[in-house]
């Protein structure tokens, strides 16, 4: 199975990609940093970045679904048209991580509220506090 994710390179809009994690359903500091790494060298060949610009935030989607194609994407249905249809079920919590690259920060959210955070090793696991800073 793949983890999808999205990151904001400097000064560009949105893109999307996918990657393999050791854990399906989690992503530590290095291995966020190791993606980004990749993500910046890929992009300065392609020229899609400018030496010295850097990859912003990246959110990557860590939630388990019902179905899987046989690359190990969530599956999709689509109409006779390519249209999405449906989207296969979330198994459980909708779970999500957002790596903010400058400031090496990790957070883990399930269904939008934060349950974990690294800011640069200073760990917290107290989901009341993590709501009450970022609120």
């Amino acid at each position: 199975m793949v983890n999808y994710y999205t990151y904001e390179p400097a000064n560009k809009s949105l893109k999307q990609g996918h990657t393999y994690i050791k854990h399906r359903d989690t992503i530590t500091v290095t291995e966020c940093k190791d993606i980004c790494k990749q993500l910046t060298e890929e992009q300065l060949k392609e020229e899609q970045l400018n030496e010295g610009q850097y990859i912003k935030l990246m959110k990557i989607d860590l939630s388990m679904y019902d179905k899987y194609d046989s690359d190990g994407r969530p599956a999709k249905v689509f109409d006779e048209y390519g249209d999405i249809i449906a989207e296969n079920i979330i198994l459980g919590k909708r779970k999500t991580a957002k790596y903010l690259v400058e400031e090496n920060i990790l957070r883990i959210y399930e269904d939008d509220l934060p349950v974990y955070e690294n800011d640069n090793g200073v760990i917290c696991r107290d989901k009341d506090a993590l709501v009450d800073s970022l609120m």
